[in-house]
């Protein structure tokens, strides 16, 4: 039976407790779920180090992450033989991925075999990206140095693509330059050999041309322009020897010449722009003519027809008629 004083008792033991919960949960706080534990250590969320080192079970070195005497941080990974694979690097003036092969005779400046890196300037016009990969068979510059047999780069001018043979001289070179991209062909002593390219100058006409080259550096071309159309041979020091080309004379009008220069004419000698003619044909709306020229440039004999009126002329080094039929 419960009397009044027992009831007394068991409600202050009840209060009792109650105050002692929450005097004991202000003095002493529950612990988090990731606290220290009953025979745990306590799991640490941040390691600090100037080096990691990440060895296999030999004890071998496989990978070392580490900073640099300059404070950028670089990350290696290595064979089982211990000679470098891989390297993240990442300072100022770099930032980019590193495939190593040291079996590559030379420094280990040299022994990349492919890269993928950014890279910055103090001048920002300067700065680029670029992918280069290079052949275990590939033929050094000069010893221990060699050149990426092919290289894909951006820049401000552009993209580039180079691709070279083993011998580093041949290549193929795309270049997307916004007023003037091209494509080029160069064989294996150096020598270019083909070359297509577009040309934009503001203001100017614009050109795309086809230049094909031969041992001796002589050049076909096959070039369009705003309002002409040509084809020309040139030698080895760039004179124009023979041209066939198309003109735009006004919006109906197109004129069709044939221009010729004796090689023993080619001097310093030049009219306007143009090298100076020995022989010049043309056709038109106007009529047909055959001009010849003296080593002067000078016209010396012209004939053409004219509605179907033939006429002759010769002339002096000045260019004045001396003599004209009809």
């Amino acid at each position: 039976m419960i009397t009044k004083r027992n009831l007394t008792m068991v409600v202050g033991i009840l209060a009792a407790s109650f105050l002692g919960g929450i005097v004991g949960q202000r003095l002493f706080p529950a612990q988090p779920a990731f606290a220290q534990a009953a025979g745990q250590a306590q799991v640490q969320q941040t390691v600090t180090a100037e080096e990691f080192i990440l060895v296999d079970g030999d004890g071998e070195i496989r990978a070392r992450l580490d900073c640099n005497s300059d404070g950028s941080p670089s990350l290696y990974m290595y064979r089982p033989d211990g000679t470098r694979g891989i390297a993240l690097r990442c300072d100022d003036s770099l930032t980019g991925l590193l495939l190593y092969d040291e079996s590559l005779p030379g420094s280990l400046t040299y022994s990349t075999v492919a890269t993928l890196v950014a890279h910055r300037y103090d001048r920002p016009e300067l700065n680029s990206v670029s992918l280069t990969m290079n052949s275990h068979d590939a033929v050094p510059l000069v010893e221990g140095a060699y050149l990426p047999v092919v290289n894909l780069s951006a820049d401000s001018d552009g993209g580039k693509l180079a691709v070279r043979g083993l011998n580093w001289r041949s290549n193929i070179s795309v270049d997307a330059k916004d007023d003037a991209p091209s494509i080029s062909m160069v064989d294996g002593d150096g020598k270019t050999r083909a070359e297509l390219r577009y040309e934009h100058v503001e203001g100017l006409d614009t050109m795309a041309a086809l230049s094909l080259y031969d041992d001796s550096g002589i050049a076909l071309q096959i070039d369009t322009s705003n309002g002409s159309r040509g084809i020309s041979l040139w030698d080895a020091d760039g004179n124009e020897l023979v041209s066939l080309h198309t003109i735009q004379i006004g919006e109906t009008d197109t004129l069709i010449g044939l221009d010729m220069t004796a090689p023993q004419q080619q001097t310093a000698e030049h009219f306007g722009s143009m090298t100076v003619r020995t022989l010049s044909l043309s056709a038109g709306a106007f009529g047909s003519g055959l001009w010849l020229h003296g080593n002067d440039g000078t016209s010396r004999i012209r004939l053409w027809t004219k509605d179907n009126s033939p006429t002759i002329e010769l002339l002096d080094s000045d260019e004045t008629v001396i003599w004209q039929r009809p």
